[in-house]
């Protein structure tokens, strides 16, 4: 494998989680939207957790590109600072909403998780995608896929 290789796999994998962040912020306003016109606040609570994981992750994705980057001494310490901005901010905004009333912890958690874990799922679908298609022209991979199977 190349470098150049790995570097067009890393942006199909950025390009992916970029636009399952986007999709994941349409679906999320789409659904607030809907909650608030209808009134039902089972909706509201579930888009509100998933428009703040949505955002969440799209922050840790801006995260780690910086931090590829530059260099690996600075790299620690910007990834480090940034996570712990990114959660102590997300947490601020389920102390918000909890407090104040607006959502149910439940729904503000499964919402949350429902976010992460589509983005993951789209990232897990273009890195088997990245796999079968390398199986497929690597002769090690190869051979490892068919002593595995």
């Amino acid at each position: 494998m190349t470098d150049d290789t790995h570097d067009l796999e890393f942006k199909a994998a950025g390009l992916a989680a970029g636009r399952a962040g986007l999709v994941n912020l349409v679906i999320g306003a789409t659904a607030l939207v809907y909650g608030f016109a209808t009134g039902v606040n089972l909706i509201v609570g579930l888009a509100v957790g998933f428009l703040v994981g949505a955002l969440n992750m799209a922050w840790l994705m801006r995260i780690l590109r910086r931090g590829i980057n530059l260099e690996p001494q600075k790299a620690a310490g910007s990834v480090a600072r940034g996570y712990y901005i990114r959660f102590l901010s997300t947490a601020l905004a389920f102390f918000v909403v909890i407090s104040r009333g607006w959502c149910n912890p439940w729904q503000l958690i499964i919402g949350f998780s429902l976010a992460v874990f589509s983005v993951i799922a789209i990232l897990a679908v273009v890195a088997s995608g990245v796999i079968n298609t390398r199986a497929g022209t690597d002769r090690a991979l190869k051979n490892e896929s068919k002593q595995e199977g």
